[in-house]
């Protein structure tokens, strides 16, 4: 398996031209799959399914979603939050609450619907501060 580009030095991505059962020796504790995983392994797995089904869809009863939501849509119920490192954003001050919108989210895609927070945040006349998927961060005062 090889490094590919994005990933911490020492993460793995699979060969598709190698079965992966052949790929994965006895040295992981656990594996985890970042797409739906029905395959079988000799060792335990994990998989998160960051997207949304078009189509009916079934998944493996290892899969976890990224919320209650987004389990429900897909008719499951098993979801862990998506975790963030505080150090990369800027720790938040919850015991000083402050008048202001906060986007948290891939801010190109268009499902996430930045521009409908811009928009209310301007009819607001309220601040709105965006943290997305390239770790941007934009306090901007909106009038």
């Amino acid at each position: 398996m090889g490094n590919a580009k994005n990933l911490p030095s020492n993460a793995t991505i699979a060969n598709k031209n190698i079965p992966l059962t052949e790929q994965i020796d006895d040295w992981p504790d656990i594996v985890h799959f970042h797409r739906p995983y029905n395959g079988g392994l000799h060792v335990p797995y994990i998989s998160t399914e960051h997207g949304n089904a078009t189509l009916p869809t079934t998944y493996s009863r290892n899969c976890v979603f990224l919320s209650r939501k987004h389990a429900e849509n897909h008719g499951a119920d098993c979801y862990v939050y998506n975790g963030l490192n505080w150090d990369e954003y800027g720790e938040p001050n919850i015991a000083k609450p402050d008048d202001y919108f906060t986007f948290l989210g891939k801010a190109k895609a268009p499902t996430k619907n930045l521009s409908g927070t811009i928009h209310i945040t301007r009819k607001a006349q309220s601040t709105l501060r965006v943290i997305c998927g390239n770790r941007l961060s934009i306090n901007q005062k909106q009038s």
